[in-house]
């Protein structure tokens, strides 16, 4: 709070009305070195030129404080409404798709990886002919949604995880169909979470939309060669 010579010889500089010799310091607002605020002189010592300042800080205002949490609590709420209605429409799918995240899960985020690669270099190439624009659109339209539907399986994903690793204390493994909305929840809120800690929370829900989005691509084969066969 208090601040020395250097400070207040910054001030006097500025402000030469604002002198030791009779007149005093009046409180003031302003930049004093590196300090903004509100400022008032309490103690100066005329012969050694220095004294002491009381400081407040000024408080930042965030005028878009209250849009971002409006745009936090609505994404939120969107991937819960989102997520509910993939578990209710294909349950089936979902229970698969969590089954097999546990066995292979690095040839997942591999098969992620890639399907996001050559998607992106067909979009590319298709969008430098005329012919091949209106596939190009399709193309990344598929590739948007697959994403985000991979982003709410990543959800289900780690919040199953999470479940499970508190369900063991429970001496119990067994992830229910009527569970997969608790799981839901958990994940949302451990992708919320996640998104403060710097580097590995992005690393982390990266990693888990491509193992995601491999998964998917797996379940589609598989729906394919059951019509097949």
């Amino acid at each position: 709070k208090s601040r020395g010579k250097r400070h207040l010889a910054c001030f006097r500089a500025g402000s030469p009305r604002h002198s030791p010799q009779g007149q005093g310091f009046p409180p003031f607002r302003g930049k004093v070195g590196s300090l903004e605020g509100s400022f008032k002189v309490k103690e100066w010592d005329k012969d050694k030129e220095e004294g002491k300042l009381d400081f407040e800080r000024n408080k930042t205002r965030k005028p878009f404080g209250i849009v971002n949490g409006i745009v936090t609590a609505f994404t939120l709420l969107s991937a819960f409404v989102m997520g509910a209605f993939l578990i209710f429409l294909f349950p089936k799918t979902v229970e698969r798709i969590g089954a097999n995240a546990r066995k292979r899960i690095g040839a997942y985020f591999i098969r992620g990886i890639m399907t996001t690669i050559i998607l992106s270099i067909a979009v590319m190439v298709a969008a430098f002919t005329v012919i091949g624009l209106p596939a190009a659109l399709i193309l990344f339209f598929a590739l948007i949604a697959g994403w985000y539907v991979a982003g709410l399986l990543a959800r289900i994903l780690i919040g199953q995880y999470l479940y499970l690793l508190i369900a063991r204390n429970r001496r119990t493994s067994v992830v229910k169909k009527s569970h997969y909305i608790k799981i839901l929840i958990i994940g949302i809120l451990a992708f919320f979470v996640l998104g403060f800690v710097p580097f590995v929370g992005w690393g982390v829900k990266t990693f888990l939309t491509f193992v995601a989005l491999g998964l998917l691509i797996e379940q589609k084969l598989h729906n394919y060669r059951a019509i097949e066969k």
